[in-house]
């Protein structure tokens, strides 16, 4: 809430008023008149200049009320013993519901507190922190190293942490062998190897399949005398095939980027319920690049503290040759083919490189072969 007094002055003629304050760059709002009187608003901040100004104009005035939370300040600061108790009760407020006043064990974690224990003081955690410390995340991850605990469980409840952990079994591995639905190609490819345990296969090797074609039906074929006998069954088996994968990418022996100049402003707010508690900040670049950082409370008290760092950047023309770029851009199209091929055996892989004019067009593939199948 912005900080501002209003005035009541007697005087029928603005000008001298107005020019003195446009000297100063005092700005006057919500200006008004009611009778022999004129009524205004000014910033808390301007008070002693406008005030020098009526008394040097020998004008009479006075004070009609004062809004927004400087001039609230300035009256808790005329009452220092209110202020000080205020200040203390929300210290103490704020610790208590910001600090770990006792850590429970729960589930497996109850039966193995002496290695749950070693690890929390390995990572920090004790009675008496300040719950912005706490990182759950990275408490249950180290959890699982306690053998008997297959997951870590942790969670804050007010000012008591409750650490605790489950064990997990395997899910056996049952087959529905009531289902008849085929085994198909989940992608493109060309067979290499099928290995049916129960059911038919429709390809062979060499064969170019579609992601969708099937590949091993759910039946058996017998012959009776002159009849074909089709007998449904559970489809089994695994079917392999060489895949493909390709990435590209045009190189520009002129790029234009954004790089930070050095200057940077940052803001902080404290918001409560989605809240922010001040205005909506001015952005002080035309260009920029902005990094939030937010801060949870993990407390009876809802709130975050919200820091906005915005960086000043300005476009910068990068000349570069091919050869120099050539090694970032080919690891990074090989990067994104390994990711592609995760779990693939690689049977080959090479390049094309194509000159356009002044650009550079660069093609890398992969060929592998892996397990094509799914029901």
């Amino acid at each position: 809430m912005k900080s501002y007094t209003v005035i009541e002055i007697e005087f029928s003629k603005l000008k001298s008023f107005c020019t003195a304050v446009s000297q100063k760059n005092i700005t006057v709002y919500k200006v008004r008149r009611k009778g022999k009187s004129v009524f205004i608003s000014i910033d808390i901040k301007d008070e002693k200049s406008v005030f020098a100004i009526l008394n040097e104009l020998c004008y009479n005035y006075k004070i009609v009320a004062k809004y927004g939370y400087g001039n609230n300040l300035k009256k808790l600061s005329k009452r220092p013993g209110l202020v000080f108790g205020l200040i203390i009760s929300i210290v103490m407020c704020f610790f208590f519901s910001n600090t770990v006043l006792d850590i429970r064990y729960v589930g497996e974690a109850s039966l193995h507190r002496q290695e749950v224990s070693a690890i929390l003081e390995e990572l920090g955690i004790k009675k008496g922190m300040f719950t912005f410390f706490l990182d759950t995340e990275t408490i249950e991850n180290a959890l699982t190293k306690v053998d008997g605990i297959s997951f870590g469980q942790v969670q804050l409840k007010g000012s008591v942490l409750f650490v605790g952990g489950q064990k997990q079994l395997d899910e056996p591995d049952i087959e529905d062998t009531t289902d008849y639905s085929p085994i198909v190609a989940q992608c493109n490819g060309i067979i290499t190897r099928v290995v049916v345990q129960s059911g038919t296969a429709l390809v062979k090797q060499g064969q170019t399949v579609k992601a969708g074609d099937v590949l091993i039906a759910p039946y058996t074929v017998s012959q009776q005398g002159e009849e074909t006998v089709f007998n449904p069954c559970y489809a089994k088996g695994d079917v392999y095939a060489k895949v493909y994968y390709s990435q590209s990418s045009v190189f520009y022996p002129e790029i234009i980027t954004q790089e930070r100049t050095g200057n940077k402003k940052t803001f902080t707010d404290i918001a409560i319920f989605g809240k922010t508690l001040s205005g909506k900040k001015e952005i002080p670049f035309e260009n920029f690049e902005s990094v939030v950082s937010v801060t949870k409370s993990k407390s009876i008290i809802p709130f975050e503290i919200i820091t906005t760092t915005y960086y000043e950047t300005q476009s910068v023309k990068i000349v570069r040759t091919f050869e120099e770029a050539y090694p970032e851009i080919i690891n990074g199209l090989y990067e994104k083919l390994n990711i592609a091929s995760t779990g693939d055996t690689l049977i080959k892989k090479w390049e094309i490189i194509n000159k356009k004019g002044d650009n550079f067009v660069i093609e890398v593939f992969y060929e592998t072969e892996k397990l094509i199948n799914e029901r």
